[in-house]
C-alpha cells in the first residue's frame, strides 16, 4: 500500500510557482462557463508566481498543503473583515486544492484556527 505524507506548512518563496498553478487550475475548474473565457484568463493572470512570491515576502498569512514535496493546495487567511467581529474570529480568504488534495481542507482549518 502506498502512503502519501501530507504536510501543512507556511508557504515559502520557492512555492510561488506551484501555488500559482493550483490557483490557476482551481479558478478554471470553478469559473469556466460562468466568467467569460478572456476575462477569466485575465483574472487568473493577475495571480501569477510573482504575485504569490510578493505575498510570501510581505509575510501574508499563506499556508500550503505539501503532498510528498508537491504542492497540492493552499490557504490564505487573516483578520476578520467584518466591523466589530466576535472576539477570536478570523477570515479564511481562500482554500484552493487540486487533484489529490480535494476534500482535505479540515486539517487546514484547524491549522488556521491555531495561528495566533
Amino acid at each position: 500500500m502506498a502512503e502519501t505524507l501530507i504536510t501543512i506548512r507556511d508557504a515559502r518563496e520557492m512555492d510561488a510557482e506551484a501555488i500559482a498553478e493550483v490557483h490557476d487550475a482551481a479558478w478554471r475548474h470553478a469559473y469556466r462557463g460562468i466568467i467569460p473565457g478572456r476575462e477569466l484568463e485575465r483574472m487568473i493572470a493577475r495571480r501569477g508566481p510573482s504575485w504569490w512570491r510578493s505575498a510570501i515576502q510581505r509575510r501574508s498569512r499563506l499556508m500550503v498543503l505539501d503532498f510528498d514535496d508537491a504542492i497540492g493546495g493552499y490557504a490564505s487567511y487573516g483578520r476578520n473583515r467584518v466591523p466589530a467581529p466576535p472576539r477570536g474570529t478570523g477570515s479564511r480568504a481562500a482554500v484552493r486544492v487540486s487533484g489529490a488534495g480535494r476534500g482535505r481542507s479540515h486539517p487546514v482549518d484547524r491549522r488556521i484556527r491555531a495561528d495566533p
